[in-house]
């Protein structure tokens, strides 16, 4: 049985990461027999960004036990955001990618990842370029009262 790290309300999870060689081309690199990874600069083109992991050097699965009740993604959720902005605080560009999760067969066979681990979600962590299209783009916001309300206050 696993057990959550000492001192903190982290799930048991488990964060594959690679480097280099293997993230080139993003997920396609990771396992050929799913998914071949594209040799012209037209067929990587339509892999869709995120699962070339935009670009990044290094490349994060994260996945949870599958025996965790629905709580425990709130806990890793949190986790995931931690992670996030210590990157972000250290000069490094992070990104989600919850796409990722619809490879999750694709994604056990390249990694030989356990069947009890569920993808959840990956990350794309490197150094961020702001003139990259997807680090521009910016969406329309709805405001705080327009989906949250307060009761009792």
């Amino acid at each position: 049985m696993r057990r959550r790290p000492a001192n903190t309300a982290i799930s048991p999870s488990r964060c594959p990461a690679s480097q280099g060689a293997a993230t080139r081309g993003g997920l396609c690199a990771l396992s050929g027999a799913w998914h071949p990874a594209p040799r012209s600069g037209r067929a990587q083109a339509a892999v869709p960004p995120q699962l070339r992991l935009f670009g990044a050097p290094v490349g994060v699965i994260v996945t949870i036990d599958r025996r965790m009740g629905a709580g425990c993604f709130m806990d890793l959720g949190m986790s995931l955001m931690a992670f996030l902005m210590a990157a972000e605080a250290r000069g490094l560009g992070a990104s989600g990618i919850g796409a990722m999760a619809n490879y999750g067969p694709q994604i056990h066979q390249a990694l030989a990842l356990p069947g009890d681990e569920m993808v959840v979600c990956g990350i794309a962590l490197g150094h961020p370029d702001p003139q990259a299209p997807e680090n521009r783009f910016r969406t329309d916001r709805a405001e705080l009262p327009d989906f949250t309300s307060f009761r009792g206050f």
